[in-house]
């Protein structure tokens, strides 16, 4: 069974980012955010990893993730703190002040790999 390193590599940005809105704001909210959707995104890549017909799973993190922060972003029209976690969602909206990272479009690529994953096998 092939193992989910996409997955685990957006786990462990999830909780990293945790981490350093810990560190450096002090924001204990953004630790809990980031560890326990980095620990369920982690979660879903390890048992993607050992039964791939449950991508459904692994398909769930990503998902919350685009449009919980794309509804954040779209209501609130700032970049920081819902555009930096997805701004992948509004690739069109750009300003000087807003503009797209690599770790903005993360959730929207996992959503789009697990879905296709997914679709081919015939899950959804």
């Amino acid at each position: 069974m092939p193992t989910d390193y996409p997955g685990y590599i957006y786990a462990a940005l999830l909780i990293s980012g945790g981490l350093l809105g810990a560190i450096r704001r002090g924001s204990l909210v953004s630790l809990l955010a980031g560890g326990l959707s980095g620990i369920a995104a982690g979660y879903g890549a390890y048992t993607y990893s050992t039964n791939p017909s449950e991508v459904k799973k692994a398909l769930i993190v990503p998902l919350v993730m685009t449009l919980l922060m794309g509804y954040r972003f779209a209501k609130s029209s700032k970049f920081m703190p819902a555009g930096m976690s997805d701004h992948g969602e509004y690739p069109f909206i750009h300003t000087h002040e807003q503009r797209p990272d690599k770790k903005q479009t993360l959730s929207l690529i996992m959503v789009v790999r697990y879905g296709v994953i997914a679709r081919q096998s015939g899950l959804l």
